[in-house]
């Protein structure tokens, strides 16, 4: 496409996109000057490239801070070195100005940097996609392949920050032992990795303590992992301890149907976390494990204390947001024991086809929740319960009273709730904050309030009840003799639609709402 005597100086991006036949980006030696500003380098849908530059051509793109690979069926790597190249075995090429790296549906992907003739070596043996400069030294010396590694001795990204990784098949992305390579991830503070079907796991604990920066991780689609963090494979049996990815803000795991744990050990802190995504895990029954065989834990061989997904050894004190959705096995959400100031921060919850759960909130467990302003729980076939207050109703200073900032709650395709709130409260509780309410299809809902949480409602704003078996808004209390009238004086819509059993004489007089 290019001939050495065509120089770009001063060209800054350079984006090629749909070229069917397009070989080479450069047919031999560049002159020196050639692309020394080039900042950003695309590639998107070019079939027949195999390699983007050979190392000599790399060593005048030292300016570069993006590169992205995009649907190219037979790229191998990204720098290939030259058989017979006279190139300093020695020195190292930094592309130390690299801060967005993207590796995406690359079927022949094995690398980001080799030598031209790696494909004629024999591939019998699984090799990471990013391994240490140590690890071609140990081969050399005892025989074996040289591993095509993604940052060694001939380029090395120090300053990375952004790395995605997506439908690319490769077993490993890092080695086990990372070395020298630990240094080089210092700056990452996200990383996204999603299709990669052959991914055990992700990372091992010594590759986790060089990810301080890190931010952002998503797992997406990876239908082999099992784990994403396993403790060395070398060493004594050490389990996953201490303060880990301390500034690690947003984690989703979505599409992971082999994951059966995030890791092995007895505490995992993530100080700044503030958004977990969970979804359609179903062999997932709990985030933090206790050391278990890999045989025991392939055949769900967990003890019944392990079946709850979050636990004492888990530390998220600053979650804000938490989805679980698509977890079929979950039997509970949180045990009655957790960590002091874990999810005490906890704004949004979102739980939907957890189908074995029977309530959200168990007992002795609801006060932590107080900062709750959004409930959405959908299609949990067994749940029976959303607060579970029997416990509550029972502690000695029951007196105390809880305000909740609970604003919008929905209940939707629960076939078997029967109650929101499994008791009255009786005032402990105070759901004075809440604005918008919305059941439906819930057949098996009698009743949505207990008495004492109608009559606290003064921000009701809108309740909407569809397709449920509701008998009274309100449950009726034995105890309260008179029937009290309950006053919401600023519902602007209320939307009863499809409740055949539904009392509405009785409700005619106890209900009063300011407009609707």
């Amino acid at each position: 496409m290019l001939s050495p005597i065509v120089a770009f100086p001063f060209l800054v991006s350079l984006s090629l996109d749909n070229l069917n036949k397009l070989e080479k980006i450069c047919n031999g030696q560049p002159v020196a000057e050639s692309f020394r500003k080039l900042r950003i380098l695309k590639v998107k849908s070019c079939p027949m490239l195999k390699n983007l530059f050979s190392l000599h051509m790399q060593r005048g793109l030292l300016q570069l801070e993006e590169i992205s690979i995009i649907d190219c069926e037979i790229m191998e790597v990204i720098v290939a070195e030259e058989s017979g190249g006279e190139a300093d075995e020695d020195e190292a090429i930094k592309l130390t100005q690299l801060r967005t790296l993207t590796l995406e549906y690359l079927p022949q992907f094995t690398s980001v940097s080799s030598k031209s003739n790696a494909a004629s070596i024999s591939q019998t043996r699984p090799e990471p996609l990013i391994t240490d400069v140590r690890s071609n030294e140990i081969a050399s010396n005892t025989g074996l392949r040289t591993p095509m590694t993604l940052f060694n001795k001939k380029i090395e990204f120090p300053n990375l920050e952004d790395l995605k990784l997506s439908s690319i098949e490769v077993e490993k992305i890092w080695q086990d032992q990372p070395g020298e390579l630990s240094c080089w991830f210092v700056r990452l503070t996200s990383l996204i990795v999603e299709g990669c079907g052959n991914l055990k796991y992700l990372f091992t604990t010594s590759m986790v303590e060089s990810l301080a920066q890190l931010k952002r991780l998503e797992l997406g689609d990876c239908v082999a992992m099992e784990e994403i963090i396993i403790k060395n494979g070398l060493g004594e049996e050490e389990n996953v301890r201490g303060v880990m990815l301390p500034k690690l803000q947003f984690l989703q795991l979505k599409g992971l149907p082999n994951l059966t744990r995030f890791c092995t050990g007895h505490l995992i802190q993530c100080c700044f976390l503030q958004q977990l995504w969970i979804e359609d895990c179903p062999a997932l029954k709990t985030f933090i494990s206790n050391s278990l065989s890999t045989d025991a834990v392939a055949n769900n061989q967990f003890e019944e204390t392990n079946s709850t997904l979050f636990d004492e050894k888990v530390a998220f004190s600053n979650i804000e947001e938490l989805r679980i959705l698509g977890m079929d096995n979950l039997n509970m959400i949180w045990h009655t024991e957790l960590h002091s100031d874990s999810f005490c921060k906890l704004k949004v919850l979102w739980v939907k086809q957890g189908n074995k759960l029977l309530n959200i909130f168990p007992p002795n467990m609801l006060r932590r929740f107080q900062n709750l302003e959004l409930l959405v729980v959908d299609s949990c076939a067994s749940l029976e319960e959303v607060f579970d207050l029997r416990s509550l109703m029972n502690e000695k200073e029951s007196h105390v009273v809880t305000a909740f900032k609970l604003k919008n709650m929905y209940v939707w395709n629960l076939q078997k709730l029967k109650k929101v709130w499994n008791t009255n409260p009786h005032g402990i509780l105070s759901f004075q904050n809440l604005h918008l309410v919305n059941a439906r299809d819930c057949p098996s809902l009698k009743s949505l309030f207990p008495a004492s949480v109608a009559l606290g409602l003064p921000q009701l704003k809108e309740l909407e009840l569809r397709g449920c078996g509701v008998e009274e808004i309100v449950a009726e209390e034995e105890q309260l003799g008179e029937a009290p009238k309950f006053v919401f004086p600023k519902t602007s819509s209320f939307i009863l639609w499809e409740l055949p059993k539904l009392k509405i004489s009785t409700q005619e007089d106890t209900l009063q709402s300011g407009r609707y």
